[in-house]
This record gives C-alpha cells, structure tokens and sequence, in this order.
C-alpha cells in the first residue's frame, strides 16, 4: 500500500472519522454454532430452496434468495426461523483475535449487510475498549451515545420475519421515510467508508452506493474518498467505483490490517478519545466550567468576525477585536469593591450584554478570583441544583449568560446563591425585554443586585470601535471618509443595538433588510438548510452538517453530493459559520430570530421545522441522556406551544407530531406535547389517548403530564356534564390538580391556572346544587389567589382571581 494513503488512513483513525461497512465475506472465518462456516448466500438459497420447494430435484440456480425468503416463509416459517438461526448464530469460541482487532479501532460507525451476530459474540467473547451495540435498521432509532453502533441495515435474527431480502422488500424500506436509510447516504457523503467482505455487487447496496454518484461538472467533490478491499476486482467494477470516489485497495482483508492499522495504538487511543468527547455530554447534572479552562481555547474562526455580529467567544476578548467600553471600568470596579449579590447587565438584543459580562468576568479573574461559567443549556435548571454544584465549586465568582433561560426562578437562583457560606458574586446578562417581562427588577431592588444597561457608544467607544474596524479592514464603506465623518456615521447609526447599527454604518444597509434579502434570495435546499440552522441557533444551539443532510434528504426524498455543497456554500459565504470543526450556526442569535420572522411571514416555517426534528428524533433513544445537546433541542421544538406560534398551522403540526412517531412513541414527553395540542383545540378523544401513552411512559414524580391529563379531564366533564363520569372525572382531575399546586405550585403557576379556569368552566356546567358550586368556586377562588401570591408578576393568574371573585359573589348573593 501507498506509505501517503496508510498515513492518511491513521489520521482519520486518529480523528474517529472512519466508517466499516462489512458483507458477507467478513464473516467467513467465524464457525455457527453446528460447527459450520457461517452461512453464505449460495448455503442460505440452498436451504431455503429445500423449504420453498422440498420435492424439487435441486437448486433453482434463477431464484434469488430474496424469492427464495419469501416464498419459504410463506410455506413453512418456523423452519426457515430455524435454519435463519443455525446457519448465522456465531459460536464465540471459534473466533480467531483478528475480529477483536477490527472492532477494537475506534469507528464512527459499523455498517453491515449480513443478518448473522457476529458483532455481538465479538463483544461477549472479548474485552473490547468500546462498549458495542447491535442495532436493527429495520425498527432501531440512531442513539446518539458513544458505544460503537454495529447498523444491521437488512435486520438483525430476532427481527424475522421483517427482514429484508427481495426487491419488493427493498422498494417498500425505500418508499417511505426511514431514518436509517437517511443515516446511512449522509455517513457515506461525509466520511471515509472502508468496505470489507463485498465486492460491492449487492444489489440492495447499490441504492446506496448509487448516491454518491458523479458529481455534476461545476460541483466541487465535496465527499470524503471511501476504500474496497479486495483482492480481486473486475476492471470495468473499479473504474465504475472510481467514479463514486471509491478507491479500491488491492488487498486481503488480514493484509490490510496489517499494513494500515497494525503499530496504530497510538491513533486508535486517539480516536476513542475524540468520540467520547463528540458522543459523551457532561456527566454532572450542572456543568459548571472554570474560566481559565475556557479563556485558553483558540478562536473558532476569523476573529474579525466578531465585528461582523458573530457572538462572542472568550478569545474575541482575548485578541482585541472587542473592545473595552467607557463604562466597563468602572462597573469592574463596582464589581470588584462592592457588596453585591449580583451584578445584572441588560440590553437590547445585539447590544453587546454579553461581551460586557464575559470581560467583567474577566476582569476579576485577572484580580485574583475564582471564576466559573455555568453553560444552562447542559445544566439541570433547578435552583437546588445549581446552588448545589456552584458550592462545591467553591466558588468567588458565577457568570450565567442568558439569565432569562431560568425565568421567574432567576431571582431565587441569585437569592439562594446569596445565603450560602462565602457566597459568589452572580454575573448575569439578560435582554432588556426579557427583564421587564418577567419584572425581576422589583425582586432585585431588596437583594443587593446592581443593574447595569448597557448605554449608548461614548465618543471614546466610537474611536475604539473605529481603530479596531480599521486594524482588522473591515471599515466597509467608511474606507473614503476621514476621521470626522467617520465618527458621525457611527454617532448616527450605532444605538443601543450595536450590531445592527455597526453593520449599517458600515455598509450603507439596514441589517434587518439584509437578512430578509438574503432569505428570499435563497431557495430550494439551501432555504432549508439555513432555516434547521437558524432554528437551532434561535434556541442558543448549534446543528451538524448530517442533521441538516438528514433533514434535506426528508424533504427532496433524496440525499446526495448536492447536500454537501448546499451546507459548505453557506459556509463559504459566510451564512453559517463553522466552530470545532462540525458546529454550526448563524452569526448571531438577533440574526437567526431576523430570519425566522421571514419564515414565519412567509408561510415556510414548517418545512425547516420538519426537518430539523426528524434529523434529531433519529438519534435520540431512551439511553441517551435527558441534558444532551439532542433531546434538550429536539425537547424544546417538540413543545406544542412553539409548533403552533412559529407554524401558525395546525395541520402542519399534527403531521410533525405523526412523521416522529416511530422514533419517539418511548418517549412520554412527545405524547405529554402530543396530547396538549389536542386539549388545546379540543380534539378530547385524540388528547385521551396520546395523554394515557404519556401517563403509563413517564415517571410517576412527573406533575406536568398529572396536570396536562387533569385538564383534559375537567375538560371533559364540563363539555359532557350529564355524562354517568363526568362528576367523577371532575372529582378525580380537582384532586390531581391540588397535588400538583401543593407539590410544584412554588415552582410553576401552571397548575393554579388549570385549577382555576377549568374549575370555573366545570362549575357553570356542573349538576350540582347551589350549595355546592359555592363551595367549589370559593375552593377555586382561594387556591388561585394563593397562586397569584406565589406568583405576583402572573396577570393571567391576578385575572382569574378577580373573575373567581366575581363568581363567588354572584352565586353567593
């Protein structure tokens, strides 16, 4: 072998990038447990041609195995499970070490055609350092964990009779949306594949294979080069393959390895640890980080960028191109000097909240202090939780962005933070918007908080911005001005909104009618593809260029090279920009929210939205766990409240909910959201059902699906109140609802409203005496204004007390 491809070879080992795909020629040296080889294709139509066929002379050498299966199910299925089992159950103990050797490198993925389980005996008979797990293409999700996942894309032994072998099979997987299928073309578009025991004449791989087709002329290849190894191949075959960018390696399976990966140790501990660190979230229930781990982290990219609008990281700070605002000092020795619980910087979006409080932070760990970061979009939220984490920190000093993220609890989080010994200084940044929604200011005035807004450009700011604008020759059309002029421009345009009045000062546009051009400009995939990535950088996260091949292939029913490009375009003109190597997003979260608003005008939300959540119900699976990147984003897209605002279309949500059913039906919380919109919009029926899936999945301390079934309930009763139920499912959903308020009603004034406006519907409708519906509503009555208590800031819950009131009098008098 070439000495540049086995170099080659061992850095994508190195980066845990290498896909195995394997065919029925891997498994020739492992024995079944009768002591035969494990069965060929030739050996498996032999068998079940004596089944199909028991009183012909011998083999039909024209039926395809595929006929064969079917036929001989048909006849005699018990039989043909049976011979299934015999022929391809690997006995461990036959299995020579080369096997530990390949499943003991660190690939991205295994990929196989064959039925038989010699993936697992490998993994019972071994100790591998790499937790496998054998999954069926057939019925499995795409768990997004770091245990190899060993893909049986035809089905595994124990899915017969639903495996899959004939052409109709084939054309039926290949009909309908499959999340496998989709998983498997984006593997083979965006990672080096090595093919061993096939020569690549299956034809249920062609399907495959036959999309990495040529690419178009003026398309640049953007497809990683996959390799056959294989002693022999037929000429015309390799300059066939050669034209898919797949190389053949003219080699045995064992002499491969040798050459390629024997004396890779080194790399091969490598690639484990970089798939650990890509699949393994956190495992603290709060991840709580130390600064000076993040402040050593290079940049991500251009770090001009950053005066271009993209959010800011800790190196943008660390280089210059952010510069220290006029009000900065001081507020850093405000910081430093005073006795604060917490110091809140507002902000319009876009203002540069967040820059401010990441140099603050800085500040003081350049004076000695302890600083940490908490990153709430892999944390718990509770407030116990993180107080807790924050204190076996130890602590000085807690920088929490996006401080809205814990709502009404923000105040509580800063309030406990206070009380605990040697309690830290809470930094915290936040929209001004966010702020007088959730009125945390009056809390703040009794708890030592000094509230920082973000001002105006100081004229000193202005030359600072204007100097690192000019280092970094991004001056744009304020290039031909002089200094004055300059200074005017920005003076007019930069408000409060620094990124939006930076970028028009300096290109003569409004940012708002940029973004919305370069919406309308794009189209097809490409529209899609920024719209999954502006959804996911709206809600502070990042997407992979598989999600969004995932997703495209959803909606054209295809993926293929076109896909790549799509994404890399985007990139290459500075759409979405690319950190670590796979994370993409939008500049700045102002600009995905500018983009969205677009979409949602326009009436194409639910396209991007469809996308998106298919590509991550896919990789989610019950052992995945709760904080991870997947579930926490495709949570938040799931919840029925935000299909309905950003589609503003009913229909197009219940077809989201049905396309992620197979995916999700173990998950309570998709049925809890399922079930909501249909109490919503009175679908009571429909809501019954999804809401008793919900009940028998989720936990029994989970008060929200108690809540959501309780509603339905009252519901119920007060559209049916002569039904024989309906006063016990009034009964049975009030009592529901008293638990929850007693148990969470500190926490979330949702059981309160439910309580109250439901109740007051019930008891208009109720066959009660007068005597009775006194006392329910005053029962009502109370428990809301004892809500409104906890709550002050809810108008809807101060509504509904006086409407309650109002009840109570006029029945009472």
């Amino acid at each position: 072998m070439d000495t540049g491809l086995v170099a080659r070879l061992r850095r994508q080992l190195a980066t845990g990038d290498l896909v195995l795909f394997t065919g029925a020629g891997f498994s020739r040296n492992a024995l079944a447990r009768d002591g035969l080889p494990i069965a060929s294709v030739y050996d498996l139509r032999l068998e079940l041609h004596r089944l199909a066929f028991p009183s012909a002379a011998g083999l039909d050498d024209d039926s395809s195995l595929g006929d064969l299966f079917e036929v001989a199910v048909a006849r005699a299925r018990n039989a043909v499970r049976d011979v299934l089992t015999r022929r391809l159950t690997v006995d461990p103990k036959s299995l020579p070490d080369r096997y530990r050797a390949w499943f003991s490198l660190p690939w991205f993925r295994h990929y196989t055609l064959n039925m038989d389980d010699l993936d697992e005996a490998v993994a019972s008979h071994f100790s591998l350092p790499r937790q496998l797990r054998a999954i069926s293409g057939q019925r499995d999700g795409v768990p997004s964990i770091p245990a190899l996942l060993s893909v049986h894309l035809n089905g595994r032994l124990s899915d017969f009779p639903e495996v899959t072998f004939s052409a109709r099979q084939y054309a039926q997987r290949a009909s309908r949306p499959e999340i496998w299928y989709q998983t498997l073309v984006t593997d083979l578009l965006n990672h080096p594949v090595i093919f061993v025991g096939t020569v690549l004449d299956e034809p249920s791989l062609w399907q495959y294979i036959e999309l990495r087709r040529l690419r178009g002329t003026d398309t640049i290849e953007m497809r990683p080069p996959s390799y056959l190894v294989t002693p022999r191949l037929p000429q015309a075959r390799a300059a066939l393959l050669k034209r898919y960018n797949i190389n053949w390696i003219q080699s045995t399976e064992d002499e491969f390895f040798d050459e390629a990966f024997s004396g890779a140790a080194a790399e091969a501990e490598s690639g484990r640890t970089e798939l650990a660190r890509r699949f393994n979230p956190t495992p603290s229930r709060v991840s709580v980080r130390s600064l000076a781990d993040l402040r050593t982290a290079p940049p991500s990219g251009d770090p001009t960028l950053f005066l271009l609008g993209k959010e800011p990281e800790w190196a943008d700070l660390l280089t210059g191109f952010a510069i220290v605002r006029s009000f900065e000092p001081d507020l850093l020795t405000n910081a430093a000097s005073g006795d604060y619980a917490a110091i809140v910087i507002s902000g319009t979006s876009a203002s540069g909240k967040s820059t401010t409080a990441m140099r603050l932070a800085l500040g003081l760990e350049g004076m000695g202090r302890r600083v940490f970061v908490l990153d709430a979009l892999q944390s718990e939220l509770g407030v116990g939780t993180v107080v807790s984490a924050v204190r076996t920190m130890n602590a000085e000093v807690v920088l929490v962005d996006d401080l809205d993220i814990f709502g009404e609890r923000a105040s509580r989080l800063i309030k406990e933070l206070s009380e605990v010994d040697r309690a830290p200084l809470v930094i915290g940044a936040i929209r001004s918007s966010r702020l007088q929604a959730l009125d945390l200011s009056v809390d703040f005035k009794n708890m030592r908080v000094l509230e920082q807004t973000v001002p105006d450009l100081h004229n000193a700011d202005i030359d600072r911005l204007l100097s690192a604008l000019e280092r970094a020759n991004r001056l744009g059309q304020l290039s031909g001005m002089d200094v004055p002029k300059r200074r005017q421009v920005l003076r007019e345009q930069c408000g409060r909104q620094l990124l939006v009045g930076t970028y028009r000062a300096t290109s003569g546009e409004m940012l708002q009618q940029k973004v919305y051009s370069e919406c309308a400009d794009l189209n097809g995939d490409a529209r899609s593809a920024y719209g999954m990535a502006a959804i996911a950088t709206s809600e502070r996260y990042y997407i992979l260029r598989d999600e969004i091949t995932v997703g495209l292939g959803l909606l054209s029913g295809v993926i293929d090279n076109t896909k790549l490009n799509v994404v890399q375009d985007l990139v290459q003109r500075g759409l979405l920009l690319m950190a670590n190597g796979r994370e993409l997003r939008l500049r700045h979260r102002w600009i995905a929210e500018t983009a969205l608003e677009f979409f949602i005008d326009n009436g194409i939300m639910s396209a991007p939205l469809k996308a998106l959540i298919f590509a991550l119900a896919g990789k989610v699976d019950p052992q995945l766990i709760p904080r991870s990147r997947e579930r926490q984003l495709l949570r938040r897209l799931l919840n029925h409240d935000y299909l309905q605002r950003r589609t503003m279309d009913l229909g197009a949500v219940r077809e989201i909910y049905a396309l992620v059913e197979d995916q999700l039906a173990w998950d309570y919380h998709y049925w809890l959201q399922r079930g909501s919109l249909e109490v919503e919009t009175g679908d009571l029926a429909l809501a019954e059902n999804f809401l008793n899936s919900a009940l028998s999945l989720s936990p029994s301390t989970d008060y929200r699906v108690t809540t959501e079934y309780a509603y339905m309930l009252l519901k119920k009763a007060a559209n049916n109140p002569t039904a024989p139920s309906a006063l016990s499912w009034a009964d049975t959903a009030l009592r529901d609802l008293e638990a929850a308020m007693a148990s969470r009603g500190k926490d979330d004034p949702y059981p309160f409203h439910v309580y109250g406006s439901q109740g007051l519907s019930w008891s208009r409708r109720a066959p009660l005496p007068q005597s009775d519906k006194i006392i329910l509503v005053r029962q009502l009555r109370d428990a809301v204004s004892h809500g409104r208590n906890l709550h002050p800031r809810r108008t809807d819950l101060r509504q509904l007390a006086e409407d309650l009131q109002h009840e109570y009098l006029l029945l009472a008098t």
